[in-house]
């Protein structure tokens, strides 16, 4: 491996390794029916996947009771941690190509919203935990103390594993995906596949809705329309 070229992969699961919307949308509807509120459907739905559940709630029901939204959560987490977090895809191409950059020489870690447990259990069932050094959920540290925010999830990741910021790329399939990386000048790989419409919803640098071109910045690496072109971009160096 190039001196120069990465030595930390670190991935998103929704929407970048797996595609968890159906479950995530049964969990959401279950936790919509518990506080007699009606659920999107499921298109709408899939284009706000990415971010913690609170921020999802919020963006469907922004004036509902904070006692709702906390029932709401609590709902929503206790259908899709038992049961429904088991309805997943996985990206064409993803199976194999973990291993395969494994095999390379590469380190391997999942940096993700979602709970660590879900997380741990869907890579244990496609026989692929032990690719990755570290899988941090939102609450990788312990459920009374969840990251704020998927940033502070990348930085204690990063000195988990003790790899500096400039030897690291994260992959993601939305905007707040890369912009958790600015912070901590952490290059950006961006997937084009997931839940994200790059097209339609991203944004320039300033914030000013841009439908014509996908964000430009020194720490975006390149944005792939599938799985097997992110392997091939890394095993070109």
């Amino acid at each position: 491996m190039d001196p120069k070229s990465p030595k930390l992969i670190l991935f998103d699961f929704d929407g970048t390794l797996a595609d968890t919307s159906p479950g995530i949308y049964k969990a959401f509807c279950a936790a919509c029916t518990e506080t007699a509120l009606k659920a999107p459907p499921i298109d709408l739905f899939q284009k706000a996947i990415g971010p913690p559940i609170s921020d999802i709630f919020e963006h469907y029901f922004p004036g509902a009771l904070p006692d709702t939204k906390t029932t709401f959560v609590s709902k929503f987490r206790e259908k899709y941690d038992s049961s429904f977090y088991c309805f997943c895809t996985w990206y064409a191409g993803v199976l194999e190509g973990v291993r395969l950059l494994n095999s390379c020489g590469f380190i391997l870690g999942v940096v993700t919203n979602k709970p660590t447990l879900p997380t741990v259990h869907l890579l244990q069932r496609a026989n692929l935990l032990d690719q990755f050094a570290l899988v941090s959920g939102i609450d990788a540290r312990g459920p009374a103390l969840s990251f704020p925010s998927k940033a502070m999830a990348l930085d204690w990741t990063l000195k988990q594993l003790s790899i500096p910021p400039e030897k690291t790329v994260y992959c993601g399939d939305t905007l707040a995906d890369f912009h958790v990386c600015r912070p901590l000048e952490i290059n950006f790989v961006g997937v084009t596949y997931g839940f994200f419409d790059w097209q339609a919803q991203a944004c320039d640098l300033n914030g000013v809705a841009n439908t014509n071109k996908l964000p430009d910045d020194p720490l975006i690496r390149g944005y792939f329309d599938r799985f097997n072109d992110i392997v091939e971009f890394f095993l070109r160096y």
